[in-house]
């Protein structure tokens, strides 16, 4: 029986027009923002070994897991793009024969050299074929169960959740592909969002309405407007505040899910020229 190693998902706020949720339990604190300059696309560094049984997660796989400095934040450079991209939720297994980065890598340079007509229609393909790679995983037994909450609605059964900012042939994009849990396969969503400015956030139940809808005096050290005029440099402020704000024990308290938040916030820039570092994660391997 395997595990997976998740890093922990939570509900995603977009402040730019208007604030939209998604409702789930687990968290990551990650935050992209469309900057006058680019996009900036920031993460905390902490992830942990769980499993949808946690008597199966031994020390030993604490261990390997368990860390403070992890790499959330890649990039696919092709001759026609340059995507940033995250992920939230299951992404490997214990032994590695399952792992969503290396399958993104994968799957990426199949498609390096395929024509498409737009950003969504090359990341619903990549994305197909991510799908495709969690249910051979769970067939053959590499992922023995999904690690969702048993508390959400059938429509809310988060695997896991990608998240991509950057340049398609000199145009902006700005994407998030859902795979979620039907009948014990991995179902596929992939949403564009719009680019006219603004922060979209993955972090807990409540910690974007406390930071972006009620303001929050007890946040006001960690509250950053965004919109039509912020500049990359102001944009990479708002991302680390965010994620500092879901790292605090006041977070904690009030949103159980913040514990899973920590660690070296590391923060990407993708822009037209291309892709580069803002604060660089301290360990480059996965």
């Amino acid at each position: 029986m395997q595990t997976e190693v998740t890093k922990d998902v939570g509900t995603i706020y977009w402040s730019g027009l208007f604030p939209f949720l998604f409702k789930d339990s687990r968290m990551t604190a990650i935050a992209t923002v469309y900057t006058v300059g680019g996009f900036v696309i920031g993460a905390d560094g902490r992830s942990r070994a769980r499993g949808p049984d946690p008597t199966k997660v031994t020390e030993g796989m604490k261990a390997r897991h368990d860390r403070e400095d992890n790499r959330k934040i890649f990039c696919i450079a092709d001759a026609d793009k340059t995507l940033a991209y995250a992920f939230m939720g299951t992404v490997a297994n214990d032994e590695n024969t399952f792992d969503l980065y290396e399958e993104t890598n994968r799957q990426s340079k199949l498609l390096s050299s395929r024509y498409f007509d737009t950003c969504y229609d090359y990341v619903y393909k990549l994305a197909l074929g991510l799908k495709r790679a969690f249910n051979d995983a769970r067939k053959d037994g590499r992922l023995d169960a999904w690690y969702s909450n048993e508390d959400l609605g059938e429509e809310d059964n988060l695997i896991a959740r990608m998240m991509l900012v950057g340049y398609f042939r000199g145009k902006p994009s700005w994407t998030i592909a859902e795979f979620r849990s039907f009948d014990d396969r991995a179902k596929l969503q992939v949403q564009p969002i719009p680019t006219p400015g603004g922060i979209v956030t993955a972090g807990g139940k409540l910690m974007p309405k406390l930071l972006f809808q009620d303001k929050d005096p007890r946040f006001a050290q960690y509250i950053r407007p965004t919109g039509t005029d912020t500049t990359l440099e102001q944009g990479a402020n708002a991302a680390k505040s965010f994620i500092e704000a879901c790292s605090t024990p006041l977070a904690a308290e009030l949103d159980p899910v913040c514990k899973s938040v920590g660690g070296h916030i590391h923060i990407a820039a993708v822009t037209p020229d291309g892709f580069k570092w803002l604060i660089p994660p301290k360990n480059l391997e996965p």
